[in-house]
């Protein structure tokens, strides 16, 4: 453990801050897809009660995913640890994993221990220096300046590996800690207040509406010479229909959006069209619900959408 070099100690640092910004665009990508599936629109037909609670419930999700990414965020900025600071954190996690694997001070029993003989070689080596600076050609104390560098070297090199370990150590704690106290709860209250979002905002079925057929698009089919007597297309789609030469005898077209339809030539008698969007429909030869030919009629039935007359 103690062997392990500086570089294998900064990438494994480097994968847990890739694993933070992978879940950094996960969860900016949950909070656009709530933004998107919550349909904001939908709050202009609620009325004031449920508007309030919908509003709430979308500001506490992003609210919740703020607080997710904040979290995550902090990971992304290095924490950089000196002997001064291991020594006065006797609560930090880095501190505790050094007190427990004394080995990682390569002999040097603490972090107490390591800083005094790194505060004694760098005194040392800058009175060697300082005493060379006066006398560079002296031997003994060039020797004195090359041993003093020597022992500030051993020593340096431990308070680096000391401080990479910190590092590491200190942001695998906050990575957990983030996804245990920042992570997993901001996204499922996002969660959770997506659910009620839906659940408030989302269209409720009108009681007379319940156990009907939803409405069908035949928009732009072609459906020339189609025999449809009494069929139900109440509600339908019917817009830019081809519906030429077409039997829809006593067919319920009610509410159907017939808008630019053809129907040339197609028998309508006795439809139900009440309530029919017929604008620009095409009446060519159209017997109307009430038997009219439209040609006899200005070339319309929008006049002649009555049930024919009784036959006695």
């Amino acid at each position: 453990m103690s062997d392990a070099p500086v570089s294998a100690l900064q990438d494994a640092a480097n994968r847990v801050r890739d694993t933070a910004k992978w879940l950094l665009t996960t969860a900016g990508a949950v909070g656009a897809a709530l933004l998107v599936g919550v349909q904001l629109t939908s709050l202009g037909k609620l009325d004031s009660g449920a508007k309030l609670i919908a509003t709430g419930a979308v500001f506490v999700g992003l609210l919740g995913l703020a607080y997710a990414i904040q979290g995550i965020s902090r990971l992304l900025l290095p924490r950089f640890f000196t002997l001064t600071t291991l020594v006065g954190a006797a609560s930090n996690p880095a501190r505790h994993f050094l007190d427990a694997n004394p080995e990682l001070l390569r002999g040097f029993g603490t972090i107490t221990d390591l800083k005094s003989a790194r505060e004694t070689d760098v005194a040392g080596w800058k009175k060697a220096y300082d005493a060379w600076t006066i006398d560079a050609v002296n031997p003994e104390k060039v020797t004195a300046l090359k041993v003093a560098e020597a022992r500030a070297a051993v020593t340096g090199q431990v308070a680096e590996s000391v401080s990479e370990w910190a590092s590491l150590v200190y942001l695998r704690h906050q990575y957990r800690h983030a996804v245990k106290y920042r992570v997993v709860p901001g996204i499922t209250a996002a969660a959770i207040a997506a659910l009620i979002f839906v659940f408030i905002a989302a269209p409720k079925t009108d009681d007379a509406t319940k156990g009907t057929a939803p409405a069908r698009s035949l928009a732009g089919l072609t459906l020339n010479f189609a025999q449809l007597p009494s069929v139900d297309l109440s509600g339908a789609d019917l817009r830019d229909t081809k519906l030429r030469s077409a039997n829809l005898e006593k067919a319920n077209l009610s509410k159907a959006q017939m808008g630019r339809a053809d129907l040339t030539g197609a028998n309508l008698r006795g439809a139900d069209l009440a309530e029919a969007n017929i604008e620009g429909v095409v009446w060519d030869q159209t017997t109307c619900p009430d038997g009219t030919i439209s040609d006899q009629a200005k070339n319309t039935c929008a006049a002649h959408l009555g049930k024919p007359p009784s036959t006695p």
